[in-house]
């Protein structure tokens, strides 16, 4: 367990380095596609050595054989092979999913409308 709550914290936190940079290239008029596509190319080094420095720093504790680290094996197990696939997970899948919540909310506001707010009308075209 303490493995996964390690696990999720650093994924967490790679997950908002790509938001917030995508978020900004939005800010700056990129569309999603190119937005997402820069912001990972952008953030692609501090993902990737967020996530290499902390594999790195526990694989010594996988080829240990001590008793006091077949303790804590479990926990760098979890760690290291759940941070490979979660750096992939958060490169490509995160993107995606931004990129669907766009459409869905595209969807959503073609279904039903902006409404004004108590009563009042938005303008028309003759004013």
């Amino acid at each position: 367990m303490a493995g996964l709550l390690g696990l999720a914290g650093i994924l967490v936190n790679d997950s908002i380095i790509l938001v917030s940079r995508m978020d900004e290239r939005l800010k700056f008029g990129d569309d999603t596609r190119s937005a997402s596509i820069g912001a990972s190319r952008d953030r692609l080094r501090a993902v990737l050595l967020t996530s290499l420095t902390t594999i790195g720093g526990l694989l010594p504790l996988l080829y240990e054989k001590s008793l006091q680290a077949q303790f804590l094996l479990p926990m760098a197990i979890t760690i290291v092979f759940g941070l490979a696939m979660a750096t992939l997970l958060v490169l490509f899948l995160v993107p995606a999913l931004m990129a669907v919540g766009e459409d869905i909310g595209w969807v959503l506001k073609s279904l039903y409308g902006r409404k004004p707010p108590h009563g009042e009308q938005f303008p028309t075209a003759a004013e």
